[in-house]
């Protein structure tokens, strides 16, 4: 199949985390011999290029054409909004025709809602065949701006031209809602994870430092703060249980954390590393005792799958992402969102209980192993092609149609 992937995620030269998952997911459509090109539009800011215009991925060229926008902070009417849709739109027409790829596609793969798929009526006119769009999670900026008649006009044009809108968790029913997503054509396909070939669910015994590991962006929404507050009553009430919390990520919220720790009395057991790249991270991964990220905000959460197809014991929120792909008391622990209390009792048995840790690790990478990138574009493939449905299957656990 000849598949079009369009996606405003891919890796820049500052981070070569961001948009990883679409990056693997198109390893896996060429692993299954799909010819794939991406379209990757980058806003043009005064640091330049966040990555090359063109560069390669196995047999897949991946262009990232620059376009120049309206600030976000600036962006929120009509006309900023109109003018940095045909803006992107004109980057990827020029891509189109450049390359002579204004042609037949056997699927054309949007990521997200701005601005790749806002622009896709207008750009679509260079390429045929069907076009999915998936929400990979919720956009502050479109959701703010759904209910106003010229977004929302613009909405109802563009999924009347996708064949299938995909969300990657089911807590993304009420985003799908609020901007008007048709539910016949809407399914829930989960995200895939690369699961390493070699793993262990062994754990430090009791006598040595046991590790609790989170990996995210600092923002409010992913618990952090939970973490910390809830470690620190167990430093509190079992002095003897010795443990540290390795933090890999940075964002808004870096500073306020840091100064949590200290607040606390715990700052020398709590260990912010920042940015890793993503070999660095997933090594750190499999080298914690517990994976704990109770956040509040996330859809789906690949982290939580990386951490259990390397036989790691999660902690995540029910009604989230970490509940598509957990099961409560088998691969992990799920606990209320913002629940202290809860989360104190989660972290507190894991850390104190390495043999369920381990039992807990096992049944994970079991568990994992049923969420893989090629399950995932065999689902994929059987949306672009229904009479192919037969082969790619419905291999996703909980993938379903509508509601």
């Amino acid at each position: 199949m000849r598949l079009l992937v369009v996606s405003g995620f891919w890796p820049t030269r500052s981070n070569s985390i961001s948009g990883i998952f679409v990056v693997q997911q198109v390893q896996a459509y060429l692993d299954l011999g799909c010819d794939v090109t991406v379209i990757a539009p980058q806003i043009i800011r005064g640091s330049g290029r966040g990555r090359p215009y063109h560069e390669t991925l196995g047999k897949a060229d991946v262009y990232s054409p620059s376009f120049i926008d309206v600030p976000q902070a600036m962006s929120g009417g009509e006309r900023a909004v109109s003018f940095n849709r045909a803006s992107c739109a004109r980057a990827i027409e020029r891509t189109l025709k450049r390359h002579h790829l204004s042609r037949h596609c056997d699927g054309i793969h949007i990521h997200d809602v701005r601005y790749g798929a806002l622009s896709y009526p207008r750009w679509g006119e260079q390429v045929t065949g069907p076009a999915g769009v998936t929400l990979h999670g919720v956009d502050p900026f479109v959701a703010e701006r759904a209910t106003m008649p010229w977004f929302a006009h613009a909405l109802r044009h563009m999924w009347g031209r996708v064949a299938h809108v995909t969300l990657v968790g089911r807590p993304l029913f009420s985003y799908a809602d609020a901007l008007g997503v048709p539910a016949l054509k809407r399914s829930v396909i989960h995200n895939g994870s690369d699961l390493p070939g070699t793993w262990s669910s062994d754990q430090r015994p009791l006598m040595e430092r046991r590790v609790v590991l989170s990996v995210s962006n600092l923002a409010k929404l992913k618990g952090i703060d939970l973490n910390i507050s809830a470690l620190a009553r167990i430093h509190r009430d079992a002095p003897g249980l010795d443990w540290q919390y390795r933090i890999i990520g940075d964002g808004p919220e870096r500073a306020a954390l840091e100064a949590q720790a200290k607040a606390l009395g715990i700052a020398d057991r709590v260990l912010f590393l920042g940015r890793l790249g993503h070999p660095e991270t997933l090594a750190a991964i499999a080298d914690c005792d517990v994976f704990s990220l109770p956040s509040w905000g996330e859809n789906f959460g690949i982290v939580y799958l990386e951490a259990m197809g390397r036989g790691r014991p999660v902690i995540g929120c029910k009604g989230w992402g970490a509940a598509e792909m957990v099961r409560d008391g088998t691969d992990g622990l799920l606990v209320e969102p913002k629940d202290d209390e809860s989360l104190r009792h989660a972290l507190a048995r894991l850390l104190a209980t390495p043999p369920v840790c381990e039992q807990m690790g096992c049944s994970a990478r079991a568990r994992a192993e049923q969420f893989t990138w090629g399950a995932n574009v065999r689902r994929y493939l059987g949306l672009f092609d229904p009479s192919a449905q037969c082969h790619a299957g419905a291999l996703v656990p909980g993938s379903e149609s509508g509601r």
